[in-house]
């Protein structure tokens, strides 16, 4: 699983960075004794913990690329957010564009890529935030981040996409140095097989403190 903190690959901006990718590649040469195949399929946001995949041979890749365009491969992430949102199940199907004030903000804006992430609430304190598992039905940058600021109900810990710094404390929770969003897990549907492929992340324990305090005075909770 990808820590917060750690670039899934190496950027423009820092092209030079210990990224996720190579920390894995390193790894793996020093066990094997010899250099890899190892191709990162999907990236999070260096702020963003959970369950990534890696094709070890190029054959994989090319499936893997034949998977996700047939809607096979299921992503699951696990988020807190600000406020009680009006729904329990929901939809967010909005065109998501770079953010023309900001070199690497995104928004909702017609003309942008079509974004579409289904929403669950899993559990609502009874003054703070709630806990959403999210469903990524298309994979755009910072989707999930711009989504909910969309609906008005920004992440916890998220301050570039509106949530205030200092609500954390007012709800009592710990202090969170990033944003409450998990890759929760992933999961490949294989044609003709019936069984699934489900690959899962354990919540870091910085998470798991602020998930912690808020199960305390959740008035329904699934998690």
């Amino acid at each position: 699983a990808k820590p917060a903190g750690t670039l899934s690959q190496p950027s423009e901006q820092d092209p030079h960075a210990m990224s996720f990718d190579r920390q894995i590649l390193l790894f793996l040469a020093l066990e094997e004794g010899q250099k890899p195949f190892l191709r990162l399929f999907h990236r999070l946001d260096r702020l963003t913990s959970g369950a990534v995949l890696f094709a070890r041979r190029p054959e994989i890749l090319a499936r893997l690329s034949g998977l996700w365009k047939e809607g096979r491969v299921e992503r699951l992430y696990l988020a807190i957010v600000e406020g009680q949102p009006a729904f329990d199940v929901t939809t967010i199907d909005a065109p998501i564009a770079r953010d023309p004030t900001h070199s690497w903000r995104f928004r909702v804006a017609q003309g942008g890529k079509p974004a579409r992430t289904e929403l669950k609430v899993l559990g609502r304190a009874d003054q703070g935030p709630c806990t959403v598992l999210c469903r990524l039905v298309t994979g755009r940058t910072h989707q999930v981040r711009v989504h909910f600021a969309f609906i008005g109900h920004p992440l916890v810990g998220d301050p570039t996409y509106g949530f205030r710094k200092q609500r954390l404390t007012d709800y009592g929770l710990p202090p969170l140095g990033r944003q409450f969003l998990h890759a929760h897990q992933v999961t490949i549907s294989l044609p003709g097989e019936s069984q699934k492929q489900k690959f899962t992340a354990a919540l870091p324990q910085e998470l798991e403190d602020v998930l912690g305090e808020l199960r305390q005075s959740m008035t329904r909770s699934k998690i």
